[in-house]
């Protein structure tokens, strides 16, 4: 569990490996985690997933999360 300090509005412990968010920019979910990530200074990246874009359906994505959803 990450420890944030409300009142300096940033995490505690920094020595966290990168935050990977999964979905696509147009989707308002995503939009929210990725505007929350920006305002409070975690590092992460993004990779395209969901509808158009397929990546949910192969063999990898299903191991990580077998329902196949972003």
């Amino acid at each position: 569990m990450v420890e944030f300090n409300f009142y300096l509005m940033k995490p505690m412990n920094t020595s966290l490996s990168k935050l990977t968010i999964w979905g696509r920019l147009n989707s308002f979910n995503v939009q929210k985690v990725l505007f929350l990530c920006e305002e409070l200074g975690i590092d992460f990246e993004r990779i395209d997933a969901g509808m158009a874009y397929g990546v949910n359906k192969t063999a990898s994505y299903l191991q990580m999360n077998p329902n196949g959803l972003v």
